[in-house]
């Protein structure tokens, strides 16, 4: 598979609609013959009456929580529900793992967490927008990093963890191809170790994971309240001030879409939208080619601009 089109159709995924992806495929199948093969695998996950998911484990309670997960990002990423319903079904399904059912998802969440750690095994819950998924994993090793970002240094403690049950709803919508890095949360920052264990000298750690995050955590701290899509917003303009070259870029333009729901890909909407309106003015933000015309300096200098503007704006709110 070329790399262009991987990075397509994880793209794609980050909309939360693998109906777009299929028909990506379709278009693209006639000139791209190993597309054929993905769509079968596509269709035998999330069109099959009875699709066979691998469940890495022997543990049957284990099993059932997460195929009640795996159904649910079925009925949401091919639309066949609404976000709202995947979640009715999904608490249904859940409650009857739990010895006492909730009449809310986020304490039955909170009830599954004390029996995963029961079994060894770490479990957050709540959303990856716009959709639930939970990240389950066993093992967390921490390193300490020192980073450079716009408005300061920032130490950084990294969990990096291990050994992954489940990777929420992107993962598995993408067949592994893509998947959220990590997050941060006051307390540190937390980093799936195999996404990066052999890039962690490359740009792909250093900056799209490792100052994003790291930004995410400074602005959490001055900007408690801050919503996600500026949280967002703010982090992926550090990764182009930072990035060597337009892949950082590319990479948002086409994941890039107008919807809050997707805090990503709005976030890349915006970044992008703006600097069509400074270099091009012409709305044509997905035609790739272009944006390997302009000094990449350039697009991280107003990327900078961008920035500055934005924080100028939460002073004078604050």
């Amino acid at each position: 598979m070329m790399p262009n089109t991987k990075s397509q159709i994880v793209s794609l995924c980050v909309q939360g609609d693998v109906t777009e992806v299929l028909q990506y495929i379709h278009d693209h199948k006639p000139n791209l013959p190993e597309l054929r093969l993905l769509e079968r695998r596509y269709t035998r996950r999330f069109y099959s009456e009875n699709a066979r998911l691998h469940i890495p484990t022997q543990d049957r309670w284990i099993q059932d929580v997460l195929s009640a997960y795996y159904d649910y990002f079925i009925e949401v990423l091919t639309k066949r529900v609404s976000a709202e319903q995947g979640e009715h079904l999904l608490h249904t399904r859940l409650n009857s793992c739990i010895p006492t059912p909730t009449t809310d998802l986020d304490e039955t969440e909170r009830k599954l967490e004390l029996l995963f750690k029961d079994k060894g095994y770490n479990f957050l819950g709540g959303y990856t927008r716009p959709y639930r998924g939970p990240y389950i994993w066993q093992k967390n090793s921490a390193e300490e990093f020192q980073v450079s970002l716009p408005y300061g240094e920032q130490t950084v403690i990294v969990n990096f963890m291990h050994h992954f049950l489940m990777l929420s709803w992107l993962h598995f919508a993408s067949f592994g191809w893509g998947s959220t890095g990590g997050w941060a949360t006051s307390h540190g920052l937390y980093c799936v170790y195999n996404r990066y264990k052999h890039i962690l000298h490359k740009d792909a750690f250093l900056v799209s994971y490792l100052k994003h995050e790291g930004q995410h955590l400074m602005d959490m701290r001055m900007y408690p309240n801050m919503a996600q899509v500026d949280l967002e917003y703010r982090a992926k303009l550090v990764e182009l001030i930072y990035y060597q070259d337009a892949e950082c870029l590319i990479k948002f333009a086409q994941e890039a879409k107008e919807d809050e729901c997707f805090p990503h890909s709005h976030a890349s909407y915006q970044i992008i939208t703006a600097l069509d309106k400074q270099f091009w003015g012409d709305g044509q933000i997905k035609a790739l080619d272009r944006y390997y015309g302009i000094p990449y300096k350039e697009i991280a200098a107003y990327s900078r601009t961008l920035l500055d503007e934005h924080t100028a704006s939460l002073i004078v709110t604050s």
